[in-house]
């Protein structure tokens, strides 16, 4: 994946995961094995976030 698409992707995957953990906390209770599943994506997505976002900014200065 070329780094140029690589941030906004991983932004986007997080931002999908906060909006379903908004969802769980307000409005409907989501089963258990969704929530897991919620979690485990954004653990996956935060080291990649983290080195995208750095690769990003070395390179767009």
């Amino acid at each position: 994946m070329r780094k140029r698409i690589l941030f906004p992707a991983t932004v986007m995957i997080m931002l999908f995961c906060l909006g379903l953990v908004f969802i769980n906390w307000i409005i409907l209770p989501l089963p258990d094995w969704a929530v897991r599943s919620i979690g485990f994506m954004m653990l996956a997505d935060l080291p990649v976030l983290v080195y995208s976002r750095i690769r990003f900014v070395q390179n767009n200065p």
